[in-house]
């Protein structure tokens, strides 16, 4: 079947792994090079971005999208993992919230944040894995980071559960979000249900199942399911190489104005796809400037 290169949109089940879906995507392709673009929780489900063959190159621009969910908020009870898998650690019995009470409270959480990450996440501390201290019975004292959430809605409140949808920077654990939402109101909340609609430029309508796939590559029409990389990044225009520049990007070199024959779309000027006239993908490059020339600098190269 030889090497696939390029983006695979996965619909993820509730249940699996990041690593159990790649794993799975390996053994329907054939091959060991493929890679996500952005860990789903276990217990999370919906759009997982694959990196097929010299697409996993592009991890540092594809997991830098903003991400869209939709999810349930269980309210007065915690636990240890701040959503429905783990311990209950505190539990409020009765209690009465308004609509009105809970939007108001959800409007503090929008914009820029400081959130503290569960202590059984996937984040590093001294080298490890929070969550396998956390199972060890070790304690974990996360670090605050820096997310931004651009909305987060309520859909709809059934008591004790209300319905949401957050639209947040990379990074950001909505675990979190659910966990202090309930401290905030004052009876406790976690994470019951989530899934991800979109990630970056992806959404969740273009996702196929692993049957799917597995189905597609069966029937010769794996094809038809991997985007290829001209069809990415579409937020950076495309810049068009002369066969100089096509050469000189390809040994990451400096490529002047004049080997560039062209550019189109796109919404932002701080990176530019490079392409040759036959539309193939050869990699990312930003402006710069050498020797007192204007041009393009590449700085992420995908082999052929």
């Amino acid at each position: 079947m030889g090497e696939k290169t390029g983006i695979i949109l996965v619909n993820k089940r509730r249940g699996m792994t990041s690593h159990d879906v790649v794993d799975e995507v390996r053994r329907i392709l054939h091959q060991k090079k493929v890679g996500h673009m952005g860990t789903l929780d276990p217990q999370a489900e919906g759009l997982l971005v694959l990196g097929v063959g010299r697409a996993t190159r592009l991890f540092p621009f594809l997991v830098r999208g903003v991400k869209i969910y939709s999810g349930t908020i269980r309210l007065g009870a915690e636990t240890d993992t701040y959503d429905r898998d783990g311990k209950v650690i505190s539990r409020v019995e009765e209690f009465e919230l308004s609509e009105e009470q809970i939007k108001g409270v959800m409007e503090e959480f929008v914009g820029q944040i400081v959130q503290v990450p569960p202590p059984f996440s996937a984040k590093k501390t001294g080298g490890r894995r929070m969550y396998e201290l956390a199972r060890k019975g070790k304690k974990v004292e996360p670090r605050p980071v820096k997310v931004e959430v651009h909305y987060f809605t309520l859909k709809s409140y059934e008591p004790p559960y209300l319905h949401f949808e957050i639209k947040c920077s990379a990074g950001t654990y909505v675990r979190s979000i659910a966990h202090d939402l309930g401290q905030k109101l004052g009876v406790g909340g976690y994470l019951d249900y989530l899934r991800r609609l979109r990630s970056g430029e992806f959404s969740i309508e273009d996702a196929r199942t692993l049957e799917e796939l597995r189905e597609a590559a069966e029937e010769g029409r794996l094809d038809d399911v991997i985007i290829p990389l001209n069809k990415v990044l579409t937020e950076y225009p495309v810049v068009y190489l002369r066969e100089e520049g096509v050469r000189r990007a390809r040994h990451g070199n400096f490529i002047p104005l004049k080997m560039v024959g062209g550019k189109e779309g796109g919404r932002r000027n701080d990176y530019f796809r490079l392409m040759d006239f036959r539309s193939n993908f050869i990699g990312i490059g930003k402006p710069g400037k050498e020797g007192g020339e204007l041009g393009i600098r590449p700085v992420l190269i995908i082999g052929e």
